[in-house]
């Protein structure tokens, strides 16, 4: 797995070289100084945006944990996302730290739950904005061509991923508890046995969640919707302040279809390179120019490197607080427990 992620840092780096010797660095800091106080409104608008994802995540716990406060989980996830970002392993660790930070808060079960809860129900969020954004794309892009085909086949694998999602958690079969099972039955293996157990509840948490708490679902949801939301606002901002002529609904079809990218290659660390290049081709399919494409990346990019560098230090306030015991062990290795890789950010 490290090989892969080497390897695909490596590819990624090459990319970004190069795009920017063919954007230019003088036309990127050009860009960045359009931006001036813009920036500004750019980082609270994802500042907002990470506090919906934790407002969605608060209520994925069940109702009696009053003691989860939102500005805790607005620190969790701060500090989870910096380390997904930076880190060399990021897109592995990411979810583990925000389970390994609430160490001592809740059970292990518990936080792994509502960590798949939240994400399963953005990855559906997710697949409705992309859905619609290769709608609008195959409505209003200039240029289709091959691009017809690719989103009519991408449209299909979204629809199967949300019904095969619907199906494993309406019929209660806990296939990775099963999947365990057989293999600790084949093997030997006496702790992969016991820890089925653990997984078959926490899938079982996650079925009684959807089936049995429908108007917080419906809530979560839509907190999930207002994000993506937010998304498109960043990017509305930022082209109108580089004085391109973008509607909001060309906003709703480049943070659509970028998600396409992000997904595909999310193994790639910090999507060096990759987010850059997914811009520019979904930005020249549009007609707004593959340059204008690479800005509007590196743009986001320096965003969320400020708002990485907030994660960090959440990181540390949350390493040195005493309430919080064990934590270091548990980000060092010691009670890291992944989730199934949803959508990522």
């Amino acid at each position: 797995m490290k090989r892969l992620h080497l390897v695909a840092l490596l590819i990624g780096s090459s990319l970004f070289v190069y795009l920017m010797q063919q954007v230019g660095l003088g036309r990127i800091f050009h860009a960045l100084g359009q931006m001036g106080g813009f920036f500004l409104l750019l980082l609270l608008i994802s500042g907002f945006r990470h506090s919906l994802r934790a407002m969605a995540w608060l209520r994925c716990f069940e109702p009696n944990h009053a003691h989860i406060s939102w500005s805790t989980l607005f620190a969790v996830r701060l500090a989870g996302e910096a380390v997904r970002f930076l880190s060399f392993l990021g897109p592995l660790l990411g979810e583990p730290v925000k389970i390994a930070l609430m160490k001592k808060r809740l059970p292990l079960e518990e936080r792994v739950s509502s960590v798949i809860i939240e994400n399963l129900t953005y990855a559906m969020s997710a697949i409705v904005i992309t859905l619609s954004g290769i709608v609008l794309f195959f409505t209003t892009a200039p240029s289709r061509n091959a691009l017809a085909h690719i989103g009519f086949g991408i449209a299909l694998v979204l629809v199967g991923a949300a019904l095969l999602i619907g199906w494993v958690v309406a019929c209660r079969c806990h296939p990775l508890a099963r999947a365990m099972r057989a293999l600790a039955e084949r093997s030997g293996i006496g702790w992969v046995r016991r820890a089925a157990d653990g997984v078959e509840r926490i899938e079982e948490s996650v079925s009684d969640f959807y089936s049995h708490r429908r108007s917080t679902l419906a809530l979560v949801f839509s907190l999930q919707l207002a994000t993506h939301f937010t998304s498109m606002a960043e990017i509305y901002l930022i082209l109108n302040a580089l004085d391109v002529e973008a509607s909001f609904l060309t906003a709703f079809t480049i943070e659509a279809l970028i998600k396409i990218v992000n997904s595909a290659f999310f193994f790639v660390p910090a999507q060096v390179g990759v987010f850059e290049g997914g811009n520019a081709l979904i930005l020249e399919a549009l007609g707004l120019g593959a340059a204008t494409g690479v800005v509007l990346a590196v743009i986001e990019k320096v965003r969320t490197l400020a708002w990485a560098g907030g994660g960090l230090i959440a990181l540390g306030w949350m390493l040195r607080r005493p309430t919080l015991p064990g934590v270091t062990e548990a980000i060092e290795g010691a009670d890291l427990v992944s989730p199934p890789r949803v959508v990522p950010q």
